[in-house]
């Protein structure tokens, strides 16, 4: 009996031990985790902080942008391309000398009394000094002409009674293509198509100026986005502090349990990642920026803050006509521009490759003036007379029996040509869907801009009124949480909307192919 008695009341007294502990466990306050450190941007006196217009931002690109300089060398390269073309018809300017010293065999009958030689075979020793200046060139029509002034002076044993001989010439020769070759058409073809891709390169610039102050543009705003939303996030962590502090009380008060205070806890740790994940994104878009605005080699220019001073414009954008955005479009945009000259310089081609299909059919004239005597001033005299000259007038006649190689450069200059058409049309097509694009993105994200304020009111309201429940006791940590991740959510989609409306109005500029009159840069 007493063993069973002794058993019963350490039984009692266990249980009794056991509902103490779990009373005094349910009326203690729940201790909320010990929060981590809170992830925050370097200090204001880190790194340096730079405030940024936009403005400033897209001049300084111009001013500084890589690909911007490599493009411009691509104009440079063109304009000396329109030099080469040029100089092929250029005048030309040669000379040249010779001195021969010449020991023929020479046979003689006649005495030498009148040779100098002696009678049968012999030596004839003579010695040529050949002093000759050219003046040549070619014109467009296929014109060329070359002048050779010739002064040869000779001294040899025998032969001659004018010891030395001088003989100076002057010869004119004249040239001109009647078939192939005839024609501007025909010759200034290099200079047609260097001068076309002269305004292509141009154009190429144009367009890529366009598209780096867009890209400038849209990493601004990128940039600005980041920030903003570090900031809706740094909003979000207090409100999720303040809901945890909420959550003690209610657990103090007996209004909630006590597990759900790691609802609550989860919650600061959520935003606190957030913003971790908000720091990251700001410094990809601020890099980002400063690789189009300020690129540098030196890793200390890359360790500075950028502040956007401009906010996006809510301001509504004027209607636009389609029909008359695309014909903008199609007067100023690069694209199109170069899809012009290409046809231009692919009809060039084309005639130039119908003409080399002709027979070659070459009128020449030749006119030469001699003198001669054994003084270099007597020899002068004698040419200046016009005494002694020769005159030749014929033609040269070509007619390749295939004229393979001809007929299929002509094919290839008709191909190109036609690809060159479609092009420019599938061109066309393209600028029409990239401006109607435009237009609707104009238009959607304008609405979008009232549609998500009226969701950040409203999501707002609810997070107040969550709150409020909870405080009451009447909800608990994880619905205030669902809540404030649509307010931030809200917030973030106005800000986006607000940001892809300016972005949106710029696209429009650049796809008429006139943001470069909107900056008053030059070029447009």
């Amino acid at each position: 009996m007493r063993t069973a008695a002794a058993a019963i009341a350490s039984a009692l007294a266990l249980a009794l031990a056991l509902a103490a502990t779990a009373a005094a466990q349910d009326g203690a306050p729940a201790q909320p985790a010990p929060p981590p450190s809170v992830p925050r941007p370097p200090g204001p006196g880190a790194r340096p902080t730079r405030s940024l217009s936009l403005r400033d931002a897209v001049f300084g690109a111009l001013e500084k942008n890589q690909l911007l300089r490599i493009e411009k060398r691509s104009v440079g390269i063109a304009e000396g391309g329109v030099l080469v073309a040029e100089g092929a018809f250029d005048p030309l300017l040669s000379g040249r000398w010779n001195r021969i010293d010449r020991r023929s065999p020479f046979f003689s009958s006649i005495p030498t009394l009148f040779t100098g030689l002696p009678e049968g075979l012999a030596v004839f020793p003579s010695r040529f000094d050949e002093y000759d200046a050219i003046l040549s060139q070619r014109f467009l029509p296929g014109t060329s002409y070359s002048l050779e002034y010739r002064w040869t002076r000779e001294r040899s044993e025998g032969g001659s009674s004018l010891q030395p001989t001088y003989r100076p010439s002057l010869s004119a020769t004249l040239n001109q293509p009647l078939l192939r070759g005839l024609g501007f058409a025909a010759n200034e073809v290099d200079i047609v198509i260097a001068r076309n891709n002269l305004r292509t390169s141009i154009e190429e610039y144009r367009r890529q100026v366009m598209e780096t102050i867009f890209s400038v543009e849209q990493a601004y705003w990128a940039l600005y986005l980041a920030i903003e939303d570090r900031k809706l996030q740094e909003k979000a962590l207090a409100n999720a502090e303040e809901s945890r502090r909420i959550t003690n009380t209610g657990i103090e008060l007996g209004r909630l349990a006590r597990n759900e205070i790691y609802g609550a806890d989860a919650a600061v740790a959520q935003r606190r990642e957030a913003i971790i994940r908000a720091n990251g994104a700001i410094g990809t878009a601020r890099d980002r920026l400063l690789l189009l605005i300020d690129p540098s080699g030196e890793l200390a220019s890359w360790e500075v803050d950028v502040e956007p001073v401009d906010r996006p414009t809510e301001e509504p954008a004027p209607p636009v006509d389609v029909g008359e955005a695309v014909g903008v479009a199609l007067r100023m945009r690069p694209e199109y521009r170069q899809a012009a000259l290409a046809i231009e310089s692919g009809d060039a081609r084309e005639r130039r490759a119908w003409n080399d299909l002709l027979p070659r059919l070459d009128a020449v004239a030749n006119m030469t003036i001699n003198g001669l005597d054994d003084g270099v001033k007597s020899a002068a005299a004698e040419w200046s007379k016009g005494t002694y000259y020769d005159w030749t007038v014929g033609a040269t006649f070509e007619f390749p029996l295939l004229d393979r190689t001809a007929r299929g450069a002509h094919r290839q200059a008709e191909e190109q040509l036609e690809q060159s058409k479609l092009r420019r049309e599938a061109t066309l097509h393209q600028i029409i869907f990239e401006v109607r694009e435009a237009v609707r993105a104009i238009q959607t994200s304008g609405e979008r801009i009232a549609a998500t304020e009226a969701v950040r009111v409203a999501a707002e309201a609810q997070l107040k009124a969550e709150e409020n429940k909870l405080r009451a006791g009447m909800s608990i940590p994880f619905n205030v949480n669902q809540v404030q991740e649509d307010l931030t959510e809200a917030e973030l989609g106005h800000l986006r909307a607000l940001v892809d409306y300016s972005i949106a109005r710029s696209d429009l500029e650049r796809r008429r192919g006139t943001i470069l009159e909107r900056w008053r840069i030059p070029g447009g």
